[in-house]
């Protein structure tokens, strides 16, 4: 559904014995459940819509308010129509409207002496609470004028509000009477949870609220629910950045309740496990992905591990962080780097043995190079190396002929465009580089062997002369004899990525240079780096391939399982828009500048990089986008018959990396045989591995 989610809930909806899952969406009203089993959760969830604006999905008690057996019934509530709804999400019948006289704010249910309770704070100092087997809600009276949140409390056979007005929780049992117990916070509430911290078989009310607080009530103190309004301080801990939403669940299968906390200006999701009245034990943090506005803890894939689902309000999605089962969240590897990583590269297959070195990361900001090694099994980022100014295009390649890999990577000086080179030894450690001062202006470089001799040549494209350089390989090492004889071509318009692709049938590589806009032409240049007769390097252009839009990046692979090797390009909308698109560009049975272009795929928001590889291997090349505004990757899987004229590719559910993904890569980082995906975050300041699933070879 196209809208933006308000939250999310699990519970057992079918009765089955596994959880299933609910969210709801701002406008158009309404919710969608998705089917859980041992497997997982189905694909195809079932839409129910509702009034606009509803509140996040709430779970109803087991069995409660009509339901059958162990299922739960499912509560939505909008604010726009004021209806409230009570319905099994899979049934077939319509559920019974009820139509409320003020806006709903909040809504907690729950177990009071032995029956269900539904209860919703409104504006305008109403409480309306629903008993089950009650034909409509009772009007209760409530001080403040802007609830937050609500929590029902079995102990206490009340209604606890938590006000935004006041900074306080106030708690309620009965119609018209004055709350039974009032407690200031000194900071707005937004939810409550109830959990024994101390293991003395009571319960203590926890408030997530203010800046990064948690405020404890009842802590170390006997009486139960009825210690929350004694007097004195409550047990404060630090939460992180404004705590939006609390989940209680067993996160490290010891048997014992552990506290999930969503966070929403630091993004992430921290779990708190091992609790004591001296806090929590054990605390780790995820990333939750952008705009979290709800969560819920749900076992949802039959391994009997808590995991943490995200509803995220502009990437209009929902995020799965599976947990480990020992009181951590999985998503994979992350290592730290320097400041603002833009760029990656990563080791080819054959090019692992010949050393530690595994990727490469170039940090914009701190002006360094950062090489990630795998030692011991283990990923680790070696301190950065200096590298100047503008650092972009990195390569890893066997240079110079010594033990190691090496890097090659473009940067800017006071004389204009530079060429680096760091040599790097058998662990990955990286030299200073060695600098060749190109001058003019350099966007991006392709490292080919020409002649098939074993030397790679250089070829370096210069948006500002509007042309492509193909150099020796002495250029490579940053000799400036290299630069001698270099083929120089014109290709009008802005030149900014090259891509090496085979086209013609033999041994060594074409280019697809992909030119940017405004310009003359903008789409891409096929190029034909040959040596001549004479000995000499010659550049000539094969054709030229019209684009829409503002292409910025290509990558070359077989998209069609044809055989033949095709082209990824990315696109944004504009020079200066942040839409973006891609194209999947086949050949054709023609020469070998014949290509067909499909039609434009959507990305999220301000598309940075594209990757492809046969993850499946299908012989099509799942491709995979970095959306930095989205703080996703996206994914598709081609599908269809190999054809000329036809394409068409299956969305993944998008992959949550790290705050502001701009660069990645495909690459066996841990040397198990599958392919894993590495992303460098420049709002994290970090490289995330999402590992490769077993079974999928690398290739």
């Amino acid at each position: 559904m196209d809208a933006k989610p308000v939250g999310v809930c699990a519970a057992d909806f079918d009765g089955d014995g596994t959880n299933d899952l609910a969210v709801t969406f701002l406008t158009p009203g309404g919710s969608i459940v998705w089917r859980g089993s041992a497997s997982g959760l189905g694909r195809e969830g079932l839409l129910r819509p509702c009034g606009d604006y509803p509140l996040p999905p709430l779970a109803l008690p087991r069995g409660s308010f009509g339901a059958s057996g162990k299922a739960a019934q499912l509560a939505l509530c909008s604010r726009s129509t004021k209806v409230l709804e009570i319905a099994s999400p899979f049934s077939t019948g319509a559920p019974a409207p009820i139509t409320l006289e003020h806006v709903p704010r909040a809504m907690a249910s729950g177990i009071v002496q032995g029956h269900a309770w539904l209860a919703i704070a409104c504006d305008d100092k109403r409480l309306e609470v629903l008993r089950e087997g009650g034909a409509s809600p009772e009007p209760w009276s409530i001080s403040g004028l802007y609830p937050r949140c609500a929590l029902i409390s079995e102990e206490l056979s009340a209604v606890l509000v938590g006000f935004q007005d006041s900074e306080s929780i106030e708690a309620y049992a009965s119609p018209s009477a004055a709350p039974i117990g009032k407690l200031e916070l000194g900071g707005m509430p937004r939810d409550m949870a109830v959990i024994d911290i101390d293991s003395d078989g009571d319960l203590e009310l926890v408030v997530a609220g203010g800046k990064h607080e948690l405020w404890i009530f009842g802590l170390s103190k006997p009486g139960g629910a009825r210690a929350w309004f004694e007097t004195g301080a409550p047990a404060v801990w630090q939460a992180g950045a404004i705590p939006l939403q609390l989940a209680v669940a067993d996160f490290d299968a010891d048997t014992k309740p552990d506290l999930a906390v969503l966070h929403h200006y630091d993004l992430s999701v921290r779990l708190l496990t091992k609790l004591s009245t001296a806090g929590p034990g054990v605390t780790s943090s995820l990333y939750a992905g952008q705009t979290p506005v709800g969560f819920a803890a749900f076992e949802g894939d039959g391994d009997a591990r808590m995991d943490i689902v995200v509803a995220n309000r502009d990437t209009k999605g929902l995020g799965i962080l599976p947990g480990d089962g020992a009181g951590a969240l999985i998503a994979g590897t992350s290592v730290a780097l320097g400041k603002f990583p833009n760029a990656l590269a990563a080791t080819s297959a054959g090019q692992v043995k010949q050393g530690g070195l595994r990727l490469v990361a170039l940090n914009s900001k701190s002006n360094d190079v950062s090489a990630v090694v795998l030692e011991a099994g283990k990923l680790r980022g070696l301190a950065g190396v200096a590298c100047g100014g503008e650092p972009h295009a990195p390569q890893i390649a066997e240079l110079d002929g010594k033990s190691g890999l090496d890097v090659l990577l473009l940067g800017t000086g006071p004389r204009g465009a530079q060429l680096l080179m760091m040599r790097g030894d058998a662990a990955g450690k990286l030299e200073s580089p060695a600098v060749l001062e190109l001058g003019g202006a350099a966007s991006d470089l392709a490292l080919i062997d020409v002649d098939q001799d074993g030397k790679l040549e250089l070829a370096i494209c210069d948006p500002a002369a509007a042309s492509v350089k193909l150099c020796e390989s002495a250029a490579a090492r940053c000799e400036s004899l290299g630069l001698n004889a270099a083929a120089s071509l014109e290709v009008p318009s802005a030149p900014c990525a090259l891509a090496a692709i085979e086209l013609d049938g033999d041994a060594a590589s074409e280019l697809a240079c992909v030119l940017g806009a405004p310009g003359e032409r903008v789409g891409v240049a096929w190029l034909e780096p040959r040596r001549g007769g004479d000995g000499k390097l010659a550049l000539t252009e094969l054709g030229f391939t019209p684009l829409r839009g503002a292409p910025i990046d290509a990558v070359a692979s077989d998209l069609n399982a044809d055989g033949r090797i095709d082209l990824a390009v990315l696109v944004l909308d504009g020079p200066t828009t942040p839409g973006g698109t891609w194209f999947a560009m086949l050949r054709g049975p023609g020469g070998p500048a014949d290509f067909w272009v499909s039609p434009a795929i959507l990305t999220g928001s301000r598309p940075h990089r594209i990757a492809a590889a046969d993850l499946d291997g299908d012989g099509r090349a799942e491709i995979f986008v970095a959306a930095q505004d989205s703080h996703l990757v996206n994914a598709w899987t081609p599908t269809g018959a190999a054809s000329a004229r036809a394409f068409d590719a299956k969305p993944w559910d998008d992959l949550g990396a790290g705050r502001g993904p701009l660069d990645l890569a495909l690459c066996d980082v841990d040397g198990d045989g599958v392919l894993d995906l590495c992303v460098v975050n420049g709002f994290s300041d970090d490289l995330s591995v999402l590992h490769g699933r077993a079974g999928v070879k690398a290739k």
